[in-house]
């Protein structure tokens, strides 16, 4: 469930805390819970469209670990490899329904 905002002092251990270190207009902080730590995520807003493009992009190998609103949560292990993923997909993947993308750094 994403949690927009913190809106709770004591946040139990399995919330994240994720701060945007690139995002025009998304949530700057996040609060995630029932997902495994990974040290950047990105946020990818496709709106109607999320459920297909989810299914085109697991095909590929990149599964989202949250789905909610026409918003996915990709978890990545660096900045490198975000980029190399899309980059990858980019000759495959054509993402005309994206709408909106925000980066995040666990806390």
């Amino acid at each position: 469930m994403f949690v927009g905002g913190l809106a709770g002092v004591g946040l139990r251990r399995e919330h994240l805390i994720l701060e945007a270190i690139a995002a025009e207009r998304m949530p700057h902080r996040l609060v995630v819970s029932g997902i495994e730590r990974a040290p950047f995520f990105e946020l990818r807003d496709y709106g109607a469209n999320a459920a297909r493009v989810g299914e085109i992009l697991r095909r590929h190998g990149v599964v989202a670990v949250l789905e909610e609103n026409g918003r996915l949560l990709f978890p990545f292990e660096s900045l490198a490899a975000r980029e190399r993923t899309w980059r990858e997909l980019s000759a495959d993947f054509e993402s005309h329904a994206l709408r909106e993308i925000a980066v995040y750094r666990s806390l």
